[in-house]
């Protein structure tokens, strides 16, 4: 489903000639979108042409907001940082973009960063506590403080190898819904599947979950419609 609305038009349209970026959430100090006027003011310094976009309801935080109007103003980037407000479909948004960048102080489950690596734009994130659960290094993206965003989007804009190697790594992972009232609490890596009722699954790699302590599943595959799924038992021990 998430797929298939990212393929639906928008009135908006990105630009061809910069780098898009993308941030989704709502209007509150936790995001730190007050802060990415004068990121995208650090990358048009050093000569690069970008573009963000932001998705969220406006209603949020309103000393948050009006610090983000302010700070717009402030580094002169009304060009540059597009407030799109509250979108129904945020996942054209999120596919089209050259990257997502979430700017957040903390997050217990992103679900726009699971939701970008399934739609396959690479991810700069901050460095919060739970960041490297859900963003593998080099991988998919990049998880770094806040002050080091800027350098790390120019990197990416600079270094076409680098960023044309996390969309490929990107382009072999799948999300397919998964039964959660079957999923042991034994494996850890199950407890993200309970949160999120979904699994990520890698494109030629072997994915092992458990069930009821005592079988377990592996699915691997070649692409998203060669699917392998076995079924074994095992001994599965807290």
């Amino acid at each position: 489903m998430m797929k298939q609305l990212a393929l639906q038009q928008d009135d908006v349209k990105f630009s061809g000639n910069t780098f898009n970026i993308v941030s989704v959430g709502r209007i509150d100090p936790v995001k730190r979108f007050s802060s990415i006027p004068q990121i995208v003011n650090e990358i048009l310094f050093k000569g690069k042409s970008v573009c963000w976009y932001i998705i969220g309801p406006k209603g949020g935080n309103q000393k948050e907001y009006e610090l983000l109007l302010s700070n717009i103003e402030k580094y002169k980037v009304q060009k540059n940082v597009i407030l799109l407000g509250e979108r129904n479909n945020p996942y054209y948004f999120i596919k089209n973009a050259e990257l997502l960048v979430s700017t957040s102080i903390s997050e217990a489950c992103p679900y726009v960063i699971n939701e970008s690596k399934v739609l396959g734009t690479p991810i700069i994130s901050t460095n919060f506590g739970s960041a490297h659960e859900f963003v593998s290094e080099g991988y998919d993206g990049y998880c770094v403080p806040i002050e080091h965003i800027a350098d790390t989007v120019c990197r990416f804009i600079e270094n076409k190898e680098d960023y044309s190697r996390v969309k490929l790594n990107l382009s072999g992972v799948y999300s397919s819904e998964f039964d959660i009232s079957l999923v042991s609490s034994f494996v850890p890596e199950n407890e993200i599947i309970k949160e999120f009722n979904r699994v990520t699954i890698k494109k030629d790699y072997v994915n092992l979950f458990s069930f009821l302590q005592s079988s377990a599943v592996i699915i691997t595959g070649s692409s998203e419609k060669n699917m392998s799924l076995e079924f074994i038992s095992m001994p599965i021990f807290k």
